[in-house]
């Protein structure tokens, strides 16, 4: 009976001693735990900022219209702006037609600049600025001016927001 009672009285030590090791692994685990939340949070944290930063950037570039018309006389042209693409038209002995690519856009107080890019890789710039134009033709006033440069070609005209 002492025998059986001695293995008892063993089993709830080595029980007890057991206990005690989970329970200092518990709290090595629970801060193991923080430490991967407090990182997670941080992250978070940074993910937020670095959106809010991002939406006021877009709200920035909301502040230019996408979408342009800009004509001009003698010869006649045309560029119509739709999101990063645009349409220059001139009409000489034929209509000449050509697609470029919106590649950067800068803006000032008054001025927008647009880089476009041809298939061919040749550069284009239009050149925006918020003075009184008219076209010479209609006599409709314009709210901005155009300078437009491709290849050999610089044409003058006006310009308004779709």
């Amino acid at each position: 009976m002492k025998s059986r009672f001695l293995i008892c009285l063993c089993l709830v030590f080595i029980g007890c001693k057991s206990n005690k090791k989970n329970s200092e692994n518990d709290t090595t685990i629970n801060s193991s735990e923080q430490k991967f939340d407090s990182v997670i949070l941080n992250n978070i944290e940074r993910f937020q900022d670095y959106k809010k930063q991002d939406s006021l950037k877009s709200n920035e570039k909301k502040y230019t219209v996408k979408n342009w018309n800009v004509i001009g006389t003698e010869p006649f042209w045309n560029i119509e702006i739709e999101d990063n693409v645009a349409l220059f038209t001139m009409l000489s002995e034929q209509i000449d037609s050509v697609y470029f690519v919106k590649t950067t856009e800068e803006l000032d107080e008054n001025k927008i600049n647009f880089y476009f890019i041809d298939k061919f890789k040749n550069n284009a710039n239009l050149i925006l600025t918020k003075t009184p134009c008219s076209d010479g033709m209609s006599d409709k006033q314009f709210q901005y001016s155009a300078v437009f440069s491709y290849k050999k070609l610089r044409l003058n005209g006006c310009a308004e927001k779709k």
